[in-house]
């Protein structure tokens, strides 16, 4: 090595470039834990489940205070306002195939009768292609269809299954709520590798009603407290923008949010810096589990993403004070690769004449 460069600020530009690796590592396995936990939020890959050929599609979720809830009628008109506004901005929505699809939803507490006791359950009153949205773990059956003519399919979970039939394999078995006969269709899981999610579906067992079921038993009402549309959205805020022309929004009792790049780092990054007031409530929705999922899972990141900007910074700290050490040192990849050469040069040269000594006849 040159005289001249300083070995002791050389070794430490090399302890501090190793910071620098380590900090990288850190922060990487940070973000490997955010895709981790975020893909389990799987309402927000519906657009991805919807599009046919990989076109970006948008997933906007609405929901509203139980005092201002929506009826059905009023998400179909939704629907033929999407419909026009989609038309308007040259989208072609008269094939064969839909472009777009939305789901309503509905949470509800109704006493469950089977042939072995009755039992109070959380309902997801639900219409449209609910199913699109949530893809529910089913273990036995499938979901209903939304078929207005033939609503009395149920999906219930695994705990409501055991409790009132004593059995969790009671697909095409009939039970009731209320008066109104219903005919199990599918067993769903109500387990799952995330914490969020265990804690937001809660300890009552669930069960999946179709809305046009539970008109027969309350009557038509405005009870609809959830809407989800996913929508094409071939550039940023295309989808968001039919929707809310579409959509009446009163901001004091609703919560309106693209929810397709949650997770992104712009929006990690925002929700980091409103971290501390991310438990205050401003307003009275009774969020469903889902959402309520997806919100534990953005305070979690934005968690995270503390640690990732502090590590970072460190990092990006580390390896500017690296390379500036390293060139103050003295030392020069160009002059110890040249010094390298000529040292090559050197030995290939004594190797040569040695062997030509050997080579040389005996005098």
């Amino acid at each position: 090595m040159n005289s001249k460069v300083n070995k002791k600020i050389l070794r430490l530009s090399g302890v501090i470039a190793l910071v620098f690796a380590g900090c990288a590592l850190v922060v990487g396995l940070l973000e490997w834990i955010v895709w981790g936990i975020a893909s389990d939020i799987d309402f927000i890959k519906a657009g991805e489940r919807w599009s046919a050929s990989g076109e970006p599609y948008a997933v906007i979720s609405l929901y509203t205070e139980e005092g201002s809830a929506l009826s059905a009628a009023q998400i179909e008109q939704y629907a033929r306002s999407v419909d026009d506004g989609l038309a308007s901005a040259s989208v072609d929505t008269s094939g064969d195939g839909r472009v777009w699809t939305y789901a309503w939803s509905a949470e509800k507490v109704l006493n469950a009768k089977g042939p072995r006791t009755n039992k109070n359950a959380a309902v997801t009153v639900c219409g449209g292609d609910f199913f699109v949205f949530h893809p529910l773990k089913f273990i036995h059956g499938n979901g209903f269809l939304n078929d207005p003519s033939n609503p009395m399919g149920v999906v219930l979970d695994e705990r409501l299954a055991w409790e009132i039939f004593g059995a969790v394999d009671v697909v095409g078995m009939e039970m009731s709520v209320g008066e109104l006969p219903l005919v199990v269709v599918g067993i769903v899981s109500a387990e799952r590798d995330s914490h969020a999610y265990e804690y937001t579906y809660g300890e009552i067992p669930r069960m999946y009603m179709s809305y046009n079921a539970y008109d027969k038993i309350n009557g038509e009402a405005a009870d609809i407290t959830a809407y989800e549309v996913t929508l094409p959205n071939p550039v940023k805020g295309f989808a968001m923008n039919i929707f809310e022309t579409a959509v009446s929004v009163n901001e004091d009792t609703t919560s309106l949010a693209e929810s397709t790049e949650r997770f992104s780092l712009t929006n990690r990054l925002a929700n980091m810096k409103s971290l501390r007031y991310s438990f205050v409530r401003g307003d009275k929705i009774e969020y469903p589990y889902w959402e309520n999922e997806a919100r534990m899972t953005d305070h979690t990141c934005a968690v995270i993403m503390i640690f990732e900007v502090i590590t970072a910074s460190v990092g990006i700290a580390a390896f500017f004070l690296s390379f500036t050490l390293f060139f103050s040192s003295g030392f020069s990849f160009v002059t110890e690769a040249k010094r390298l050469v000529t040292r090559l040069t050197a030995v290939m040269a004594e190797k040569g004449a040695a062997k030509s000594n050997r080579l040389k006849p005996n005098q």
